[in-house]
C-alpha cells in the first residue's frame, strides 16, 4: 500500500509526523508547520492551507486534551477563561484571512 502511494501523499504523511513531532514535544499548534508547507510546497491557497491545518488539528487536539485530563496534576477547569477569547480569535482571524486572500487575488 505505500509503495503505491504518490509524491504528494509522502509530503502529507511527512508533514503530519513533523507536525505531530512539534505539537507533542514543543506544545505548539502544527499549523507552524502546515500552513507554510501546504502553501509553498504543495501550493494550496492560504485559507484552504489554514482550513486544511484546522481539520488536521482536532483529532490531535482531542487526543492531547484527553490525556491531559488524565492527569491528576493539571487543573482543567482553567481551560473556561481562556476558551472562549480562543474561540472569537480563530474566528475572527479566519475571516480576516479570507478577506486578506481575496484582495490579494484582485491585485
Amino acid at each position: 500500500m505505500l509503495g503505491e502511494l504518490s509524491g504528494f501523499w509522502w509530503v502529507l504523511l511527512a508533514l503530519g509526523f513533523v507536525g505531530g513531532i512539534f505539537s507533542g514535544t514543543f506544545g505548539v499548534g502544527s499549523g507552524i508547520i502546515f500552513i507554510p508547507a501546504l502553501v509553498l510546497i504543495l501550493s494550496l491557497p492560504q485559507h484552504s492551507a489554514q482550513g486544511t491545518a484546522l481539520a488536521v488539528m482536532v483529532p490531535m487536539a482531542l487526543l492531547g486534551a484527553f490525556r491531559y485530563w488524565k492527569d491528576p496534576t493539571i487543573d482543567v477547569r482553567r481551560e473556561r477563561f481562556s476558551q472562549p477569547g480562543a474561540r472569537h480569535t480563530a474566528s475572527a482571524d479566519s475571516k480576516f484571512t479570507q478577506i486578506c486572500e481575496n484582495s490579494i487575488e484582485k491585485g
